[in-house]
């Protein structure tokens, strides 16, 4: 098998592998793979242009530093992975995924090898981050930010039902309405039927939280 190769200095070969002749500088021949490391390691020659040889170790070469860096990036913890992104400028935000933490820190690496200057000081637990994907099958847990918002929501109202109060009972207020009552005697839902008010008090305690949740009083 033979290679391109680029002659830099004079010296006698057989291209043919018959004939002798001294190759002309400049100019590219074919050199048998068992003398091409040996010549262009002496200095005689470089690898031409259209050495597929060549190209294909250059392929291989970046494949593997592309296998090597993923490698690294794959071990590395979501808190590392977070404070490289965070040289961006700008924090994560998105899907606690490590695959997708993966992504967003190599990219950052890329554009600092690329010349870009990382950006420091910037807190990488700073940024809006959902809970982990849900797994198949299973309910979807909310995001941080939406179980942030439902806290604040539920505290402007004066509603206080998500804390899933125990002892509750139904009783009648008069003129057919019945009210939810607590311990304590708060009333946490309101206008309940007769026969809404009867099947809530044959609840059992998770049943009746859910139903305080869903009919919980206003104001």
């Amino acid at each position: 098998m033979a290679r391109q190769g680029k002659v830099l200095k004079s010296f006698p070969y057989a291209v043919d592998g018959v004939n002798i002749e001294n190759l002309a500088v400049d100019r590219e021949y074919p050199i048998a793979d068992a003398h091409f490391a040996g010549l262009r390691d002496a200095g005689y020659i470089a690898s031409g242009k259209d050495d597929d040889a060549e190209v294909a170790e250059k392929v291989d070469l970046d494949r593997r530093i592309v296998a090597a860096f993923d490698r690294k990036l794959a071990v590395v913890s979501d808190e590392e992975l977070k404070s490289i992104i965070a040289r961006s400028g700008t924090p994560w935000s998105g899907n606690l995924v490590h695959a997708e933490l993966v992504a967003a820190a190599k990219a950052q690496l890329v554009r600092e090898m690329e010349g870009a200057e990382p950006i420091m000081g910037i807190d990488p637990a700073s940024g809006v981050t959902e809970q982990p994907l849900s797994a198949p099958g299973a309910p979807t847990p909310p995001s941080a930010p939406a179980a942030a918002q439902t806290d604040q929501v539920g505290g402007a109202s004066g509603n206080t039902s998500h804390a899933a109060p125990t002892d509750l009972k139904a009783v009648h207020r008069g003129g057919g309405s019945y009210s939810v009552l607590d311990a304590a005697g708060n009333e946490v839902a309101e206008k309940l039927s007769k026969a809404d008010a009867e099947a809530f008090n044959a609840f059992n305690a998770a049943d009746k939280a859910d139903f305080v949740t869903t009919r919980a009083k206003k104001g």
